[in-house]
């Protein structure tokens, strides 16, 4: 029993060591992953209780190579990095600093129909200064976002090195349950502080080879995008060159909505498919030549679309795949992906806490696994033609054979993605693979034309005819996306991590088992899982989300995720919608019924109007006529106007509403069973007595505090 698995595990050493490789720096890294701030001692400590038993199944040759060499570089990039060491404040202050913008989709104007930088800009400061009176003081090497404004009137580029005056801040989560995880976004970066732009100046415009090739990225989409309307030069910017901050929030929530989000960001199907182009093109000369000259210029198409996690790990796969190919050797795939995940985790320890990296090796993982399994259904689609006088021609099984590798590794691709979504999203896209079938030939076409237009593009007006003959395949992906969003997506809560992990183990053993009797029972136990994942969720009880502080009037969420309904008293500003929409989201319900304002002033709906374009919303009300002057009410008609959704004086639930002096009271009509809410303003804050049909009321202090506050309170069971 136990020199089988020896064996086994020593060849599979030898066979696939860039696979024991990551698994050695998953191991290491797991702790100070999970807690930045454990002591060195505890981190080593807790990479001992696998590392013995690899040591006893590897042999300690075998061992040191592919096991504790790995670790101790992943501990050596970490020192190096100096994750949760900073020498900026640790407070929000007003600052000056010198910073370089390291951030490769930053555009410096050229076109000038994108933003020159996203919403998040990485920089590496260089120095630091509270006014201008202080002297500076050293921080070289630590990364921040960079947040401009437009009125800033700063157009920066990469490497670009400019004095900025501003708010500087830590990076926090909001306290609002399911809110986004901004900081281990901003972790996974190695970034910990945000610096709000208020004014600023340009000291030295950057001159490295990647500004260069970054301002040939911005003529080449200029040209491109002359005859296309918005919509198709936001959409080419992201296709070609993974550049999305000329995205509106309406586009990138349909494509997310319809599982297709996966085509505007640059990877594997970007890569493969210009080097796939490329290698057409370059068909006449010698197989060596053609092999060895491909993988320079797929080098300089990674490279201006910033070099990203999938970005890199499709080139590093292409590279390696390439290489052998003129040398005329094999490689096994499966390690060719591990060697990708092992440099990057080795380049930034923080990697694997990234929503990329998990969804891109995660899916390049199961295709790669599922290809033998998608090779016995093809087998066994073509032998019933062994008992006919006619065997199937050449076209047919060709065909055939295209038909069921796309649709199964879109299958595949699809389930791994699932698992991914389910533990971070909730998202739940039901015509994902279609969708993604639709869009695929679309997105190829364009590439083609994409990459023909570069080999012309000394001619001119060339790149303006390659614009204008993608403008119909652009206009068909955003219809796509459109479509199949609005046809169904909707938000579940996000499940454990164990669950997840399960699904993804049986989803391993349905596509890696041989024997018919294990598939079967693989399958059905997936599909258990999967119907889990989806139904549990919505047997949760109702629950009243409440932000208070700020002296403005309490905003209350309440989510039914049993009948996926819910229902919005107040948004006073930005940061209360994205929060709500994330909570609702979290709870599983997708669309709200009634946004409701018990007033026209920007304290009750400030941020009315981005609401509704963050989460479904079916009737938006007022308490109160909306009169000339109440912009931010009459912003939210706007918004709910164009989203074709009636805008009523009055409310379209019974929602009851009485006010006596300090004192207001909402009854609330099904599902929430007549519950009553009656807020009292007294010296020190708010106090909310919440009471049920046929039950005792239950009293809650909201103090009144500069900050706001969130609180969640569960209404009961149904």
């Amino acid at each position: 029993m136990i020199r089988p698995l020896l064996e086994y595990c020593r060849s599979s050493a030898d066979r696939f060591p860039c696979l024991w490789m990551t698994v050695a720096l998953l191991n290491a890294g797991l702790l100070p992953m999970l807690w930045p701030e454990a002591p060195a001692s505890l981190c080593f400590l807790a990479v001992l209780p696998l590392t013995l038993p690899a040591w006893a199944l590897l042999g300690s040759a075998r061992c040191l190579r592919v096991w504790i060499l790995p670790s101790a570089l992943l501990a050596l990039s970490f020192l190096l990095h100096g994750f949760g060491e900073s020498a900026l404040p640790d407070r929000p202050v007003g600052a000056e600093v010198r910073a370089v913008m390291k951030d490769p989709s930053l555009c410096a104007g050229t076109p000038d129909w994108i933003p020159s930088a996203p919403n998040n800009a990485l920089a590496e400061v260089e120095a630091f200064r509270f006014t201008s009176a202080d002297s500076w003081k050293d921080v070289r090497g630590e990364r921040v976002f960079v947040r401009f404004s437009p009125q800033s009137g700063l157009t920066p580029g990469y490497g670009d090195e400019l004095l900025l005056r501003g708010a500087l801040e830590p990076v926090r989560n909001s306290e609002c349950p399911g809110a986004f995880d901004f900081a281990a976004y901003a972790a996974g970066k190695g970034v910990g502080r945000i610096f709000t732009v208020r004014d600023g100046e340009l000291l030295r415009r950057g001159d490295s080879f990647l500004r260069r090739l970054c301002n040939l990225r911005g003529r080449i989409l200029e040209a491109l995008g002359r005859d296309l309307d918005a919509d198709s030069r936001a959409i080419a910017s992201a296709l070609l060159f993974g550049m999305k901050q000329g995205i509106d929030s309406e586009i990138r929530s349909d494509f997310l909505r319809s599982g297709t989000i996966h085509v505007l960001c640059v990877s594997g199907l970007h890569i493969g498919l210009f080097a796939s182009v490329l290698l057409l093109i370059l068909r006449p000369l010698p197989f060596a030549v053609r092999w060895f000259v491909v993988p320079l210029p797929v080098l300089l198409y990674a490279l201006s679309t910033g070099m990203q996690g999938p970005a890199f790990r499709a080139f590093v796969m292409f590279a390696v795949w390439a290489l052998l190919k003129a040398f005329h050797y094999r490689t096994d795939p499966l390690n060719t992906i591990a060697l990708a995940a092992v440099l990057l985790i080795v380049w930034n320890p923080l990697a694997p806490r990234e929503l990329g990296f998990q969804y891109s090796f995660l899916c390049v993982f199961f295709l790669l696994l599922c290809r033998e399994f998608l090779q016995g259904i093809q087998r066994a689609s073509f032998s019933v033609w062994k008992y006919r006088f006619a065997e199937p021609g050449s076209l047919r099984r060709w065909a055939g054979g295209v038909l069921i590798f796309s649709f199964g590794a879109s299958v595949a691709a699809y389930l791994a993605s699932f698992g991914v979504s389910m533990l971070h999203q909730g998202l739940f896209s039901p015509y994902a693979v279609p969708a993604y079938l639709l869009m695929s030939p679309a997105a190829w076409i364009c590439f083609a034309v994409f990459v023909c237009g570069l080999l012309v593009g000394w001619i001119p007006g060339a790149l303006e005819v390659c614009g204008v003959v993608m403008a119909p395949l652009l206009s068909l992906m955003r219809y796509i996306s459109a479509f199949f969003a609005e046809e169904g997506a909707y938000y579940t809560a996000p499940a454990p991590w164990w669950c997840v992990g399960a699904f993804l183990l049986l989803l391993a053993l349905l596509f890696g088992c041989r024997k018919r009797r294990w598939i079967i029972a693989a399958a059905v136990l997936l599909a258990l899982c999967f119907a889990g994942l989806l139904l549990i969720p919505r047997f949760r009880s109702p629950e009243l989300l409440i932000r208070h502080g700020g002296g403005v009037r309490p905003m209350l969420v309440f989510a039914h995720p049993g009948l996926g309904r819910a229902l919005v008293f107040n948004v006073p500003d930005y940061e209360g919608a994205r929060d709500a929409a994330a909570w609702l989201r979290a709870e599983g319900v997708g669309a709200v019924e009634e946004l409701f304002c018990d007033s026209a002033r920007r304290e009750s709906c400030g941020g009315a109007a981005s609401f509704l374009k963050m989460i479904r919303v079916r009737n938006l009300t007022f308490a109160s006529p909306v009169r000339v002057n109440a912009l931010s009410a009459r912003k939210a008609r706007k918004t709910a106007a164009e989203q074709g959704l009636p805008a009523e004086d009055h409310p379209v639930l019974p929602v009851g509403i009485r006010k006596s002096g300090t004192e207001t009271q909402y009854t609330l009509p099904h599902p929430w069973n007549g519950l009553v809410l009656r807020f009292r303003k007294t010296r020190g804050g708010e106090e909310l007595e919440l009471s049920r049909a046929g039950g005792k009321a239950e009293s809650f202090f909201l103090p009144l505090e500069r900050d706001f506050r969130w609180r969640e309170i569960p209404l009961g069971k149904r």
